[in-house]
């Protein structure tokens, strides 16, 4: 995202997850065990729980991809790289039907028209799509 924002001049920032994802609700302790299975050590998942990685919260994924969406948005908007004027947009997509639910109005979070006062196309976009969804 950084690289695409000084590189290739994005102006905004949209995060799509979908819903009924497959990584929602792993058993952290089934993927371990196959872990095993493929030949990973114990002492190698104990190296990495001794030096402060929490395996198991690691690999559990999520309980909800709406929850889940507001920490990567969070995560994306708060990183001391990316710039106070980007906005940062969440919307779930329904990968059965293609609807998509606004759930994070990155414009909202920010006043973007006094530091970035030029519409991108983009901008007119994504309007058109919020329409769409309310």
């Amino acid at each position: 995202i950084i690289v695409a924002i000084y590189s290739l001049e994005v102006e905004e920032v949209l995060i799509i997850p979908h819903y009924d994802c497959g990584v929602c609700n792993f058993d952290e302790n089934k993927i371990i065990n196959e872990m095993k299975k493929r030949g990973i050590e114990d002492k190698t998942i104990d190296n990495l729980r001794h030096s402060g990685i929490d395996i198991n919260k690691w690999l559990h994924g999520f309980d909800d991809v709406t929850e889940s969406l507001y920490k990567s948005v969070s995560i994306v908007k708060n990183h001391p790289l990316i710039p106070k004027n980007i906005p940062i947009h969440g919307l779930i997509i329904d990968p059965t039907s293609g609807k998509l639910d606004l759930i994070v109005n990155g414009w909202n979070e920010l006043d973007v028209e006094k530091k970035n006062p030029k519409e991108s196309k983009v901008k007119k976009f994504f309007k058109k799509i919020i329409d769409m969804v309310k």
